[in-house]
């Protein structure tokens, strides 16, 4: 297993559109991956109530799935929205509203009307994949609180070093190792066209 996770942006109200008979064009429909980790931003695009449930058919027999499901112009909305959140929280790591925006400007180039996080593989990591969607909930129900530990969870999810700082993209040439690693658990990598900031 590769341990990657995908964000989709497609035509399709299903989470894993990947899988299946739809069209699916990864060059078209696969915005953002990243290894090891669901990205930290990726996760103000949903909320708890975003969280679908739906029982693929497969050759070994029926296996369910979550993820989150959401309108791309809600989820868009809504990271727009938790941005001052994100920025205060995370005030002494550094300008985390440039890692936002360069998000949004990324999103802006992908045209579909949902969009979603394939995410199998990386709740697959945890010895007990129900508790790791039970964090992932618990998660998202704390984005945008008043509460140190909502940010801590946060980060904590997405396995974001917080000892390091986030540097900006034209710190990227002096960063230390450790610095550019987090910068793509803060935003994920480009798939088959790169991100801007790659």
């Amino acid at each position: 297993m590769s341990n990657r996770c995908y964000l989709t942006v497609t035509p399709w109200p299903r989470i894993y559109p990947s899988f299946g008979d739809l069209e699916y064009d990864a060059d078209r429909h696969t915005a953002l991956a990243s290894a090891g980790c669901v990205p930290m931003l990726w996760l103000p695009l949903f909320a708890p109530a975003d969280l679908v449930e739906h029982t693929f058919t497969t050759d070994d027999g029926p296996v369910v799935a979550v993820a989150p499901l959401a309108r791309t112009e809600d989820a868009v909305a809504r990271l727009r929205a938790h941005r001052p959140w994100l920025e205060a929280s995370f005030a002494d790591r550094g300008p985390l509203g440039h890692h936002v925006d360069l998000l949004l400007r990324h999103l802006e180039g992908h045209d579909g009307a949902w969009i979603s996080i394939e995410l199998a593989e990386i709740s697959a990591l945890d010895p007990d994949p129900s508790a790791w969607h039970a964090r992932l909930r618990d998660v998202l129900a704390r984005i945008g609180r008043a509460d140190p530990a909502a940010a801590r969870a946060l980060a904590a999810l997405a396995t974001v070093m917080l000892e390091q700082r986030f540097i900006t993209l034209d710190q990227a040439p002096t960063a230390t190792p450790e610095e550019r690693w987090n910068f793509f658990r803060l935003l994920g990598e480009g798939w088959r066209r790169p991100a801007a900031w790659e």
